[in-house]
């Protein structure tokens, strides 16, 4: 029976632990919450109307100087366009040659160890052939948008 009480107290003592905590840290838990929820179908517009009352902000003045204006060069939309990676709006030309760099140094790096060391457990070298197949797979892969962007 003494365990319980003993039990109870410390639940009891966790739970005002956590509530004083809750309570200093509110502000933040709130705007965790809110980032988290900042997306919501339901909440969106609302969440990205109001982001000045949700997070901590500070008015950034302008200056005294004048305002600089951009000058306009309106001109008629194409009719189609077309972006290199095959439709992949997140495709780039420098991401696929770093990625094929990169690739490249692994795949050298593999065969070094391979040739460095000769009595490499089997385990070891399916792992390291592995890695060089994956890697000759994401150059083949990548080469063609480099010679896209080239050509």
């Amino acid at each position: 029976m003494r365990w319980v009480k003993r039990f109870g107290y410390g639940l009891g003592a966790v739970i005002v632990v956590a509530l004083v905590a809750a309570f200093i840290y509110r502000e933040e838990i709130e705007r965790l919450y809110r980032v988290n929820t900042l997306f919501n179908e339901d909440r969106i517009v609302a969440n990205f109307s109001n982001m000045d009352r949700m997070f901590l902000t500070a008015p950034v003045s302008r200056g005294d100087g004048p305002v600089f204006e951009f000058g306009e060069a309106k001109q008629p939309l194409p009719e189609t366009f077309a972006i290199a990676g095959g439709g992949n709006p997140n495709a780039s030309a420098l991401f696929a040659a770093e990625e094929v760099q990169r690739a490249r140094e692994q795949i050298a790096a593999a065969n070094q160890r391979l040739a460095a060391n000769p009595a490499i457990p089997p385990e070891d070298r399916q792992r390291i052939a592995a890695v060089i197949e994956a890697e000759t797979r994401k150059i083949a892969a990548y080469e063609p948008l480099i010679a896209t962007a080239d050509g």
